[in-house]
C-alpha cells in the first residue's frame, strides 16, 4: 500500500475463459498500454487453480482532471504529485520517496480501479512510494 505501480492489461488472458476463437484472436492483436497508479488497498483472492492478488489502484494522470459530458468531475478532484504543485484549491502535493519520473502528474480522486494481479515484477531499488498517511 502506498507504492506507485505500472499496470498492463493482459487482454488474451482476460478473454480466455470465453473460449471464443474470434475474441481470442482480436485480444492477441491488441497492443496494451501501461497505466500508472497508486496501490491503495490489497485483498487476497482465493482461487485454487490460479493464485491472484486483488488490488485497488488510484490511477495517475498527467494534468488536472478535465470535465467530460455526463461526468461529475472537476479540476479540483485530484492531488498533485510533487514536483507538480498547481491545484485549484491549493491542495498540497504528496511527496514520493523518489522524484516522480514524469512531469505534471496527479492522483485523480475518482479514478479508482480494482485489478486482479497474476504477475508481479518487483525491484526494491526502483520503488516510488508515499507515506501511508498520504494514501
Amino acid at each position: 500500500i502506498g507504492t506507485y505501480v505500472g499496470v498492463r492489461l493482459d487482454a488474451a488472458a482476460t478473454v480466455a475463459p470465453l473460449q471464443d476463437p474470434i475474441v481470442d484472436l482480436q485480444a492477441r492483436s491488441l497492443s496494451p498500454k501501461i497505466y500508472v497508479g497508486l496501490i491503495t488497498s490489497v485483498y487476497p483472492w482465493y482461487d485454487v487453480e490460479s493464485p491472484l492478488l486483488q488490488v485497488e489502484i488510484m490511477l495517475v494522470g498527467q494534468g488536472l482532471p478535465t470535465y467530460r459530458e455526463g461526468a461529475v468531475v472537476d479540476a479540483s478532484m485530484c492531488t498533485p504529485i510533487f514536483p507538480a504543485t498547481e491545484h485549484p484549491l491549493s491542495r498540497q502535493p504528496v511527496r514520493p520517496s523518489k522524484p516522480f519520473p514524469w512531469p505534471n502528474c496527479y492522483q485523480h480522486s475518482f479514478m479508482n480501479k480494482m485489478a486482479r494481479v497474476s504477475r508481479i515484477h518487483h525491484s526494491d531499488d526502483s520503488d516510488i512510494r508515499i507515506a501511508k498517511r498520504e494514501v
